[in-house]
């Protein structure tokens, strides 16, 4: 029950967040004031991470209320509102107008990009690289490497089926996440589930449901089914599942998805997480329409690793090391020498 109870959850949660539409429904409320207070409330009561990211949501309040006026226009109305948002320090968070959309980057844009997509391309990739679906893949040396740069490029088993078996005698793989903004988490279980030979628990969220700190609804497990027992146990189209040496290559511009399935790799034995912290993004965010059309969104949920980890604000690596600039005037790639290293002392 547990199980169907998250996954309704997840696809009703899914289903909201890719949905952004703006409009004026003919009954809008333009009020500043009635705007301010509906925005504020809800977030009040179903934002999850007040206490985790010690946010005292009443200072909030006070101080940007003083910057309303019953004569304000739209275009001030959206900064105030906007300026309250910031403040949750989440990239989850959103206020959609039809004239701008608010954000909060600093989860990646106060880092080192550790990130060159010119690079990777000539000196690692090559010319001669294999494009199957959404991956990009070849040999450096004995090692697969693949790179994988949107959740919301959709993937089948058949391309992760290709590309395991192509690089299953290899000394290892390294499986390239950066600059991966998040997308589908569907993709996150599909990916993980090449990778486990049973089912494997790695975490459990949360949903918020009042305004209480301790306002949750019950916990959900979060485990990846393998690939395997997907199939017929009378079917010859069991699927490719690989157990060999993995290097996971992450940087802060890894979120949301990516931030989830950095969570799931890394609980696995035979994987290393290289290169920096992940950018988090634990939440899963639901979408609201304020009294003037205007959408926003913030994170309802809260994510957890099995030793109780919050994953808000990222993931740490096995290895941190960034690109240095020597490197990057080489051509070189810092973090992917360094997760080549790593594989061959293994």
């Amino acid at each position: 029950m547990k199980k169907i109870y998250f996954l309704t959850v997840l696809t009703a949660l899914i289903m909201l967040t890719s949905c952004e539409r703006v409009f004026m429904p003919d009954n809008a409320d333009t009020d500043p004031f009635v705007n301010y207070e509906a925005i504020w409330q809800q977030i009040n009561d179903k934002y999850t991470f007040f206490e985790y990211k010690n946010i005292d949501w009443d200072s909030v309040y006070a101080v940007h209320y003083p910057r309303l006026n019953v004569d304000m226009s739209e275009v001030e109305l959206f900064d105030v509102l906007a300026d309250m948002l910031y403040s949750l320090r989440d990239g989850h968070t959103n206020l959609v107008s039809p004239f701008n959309r608010s954000r909060n980057w600093c989860w990646y844009l106060d880092y080192p990009e550790n990130y060159n997509a010119g690079i990777i391309e000539r000196n690692y990739l090559k010319e001669d690289h294999y494009i199957t679906g959404p991956f990009r893949h070849n040999l450096i040396g004995d090692i697969g490497y693949i790179t994988y740069t949107s959740f919301s490029n959709t993937i089948t088993h058949e391309e992760l089926d290709f590309i395991l078996s192509k690089y299953k005698d290899c000394k290892g793989i390294i499986f390239d996440i950066r600059n991966n903004g998040g997308g589908y988490i569907s993709n996150v279980y599909t990916i993980g589930s090449h990778f486990v030979t049973e089912n494997h628990p790695f975490g459990y969220g949360k949903v918020k449901n009042g305004s209480g700190n301790d306002d949750y609804n019950p916990e959900y497990s979060m485990s990846v089914t393998s690939a395997v027992t997907t199939s017929s146990p009378d079917s010859t189209d069991l699927h490719e599942i690989y157990s060999g040496n993995v290097v996971l290559l992450t940087n802060r511009h890894c979120f949301s998805a990516a931030n989830l399935f950095t969570m799931l790799m890394h609980s696995l034995p035979n994987v290393t997480v290289i290169g920096d912290k992940t950018g988090g993004g634990g939440g899963i965010p639901m979408d609201y329409q304020l009294p003037n059309g205007w959408v926003y969104r913030f994170s309802a949920t809260a994510t957890f690793t099995l030793d109780g980890e919050n994953v808000e604000c990222g993931i740490d690596p096995d290895i941190k090391i960034d690109i240095t600039k020597e490197d990057e005037a080489l051509g070189k790639d810092t973090i992917i020498e360094t997760a080549i290293e790593f594989i061959n002392s293994k």
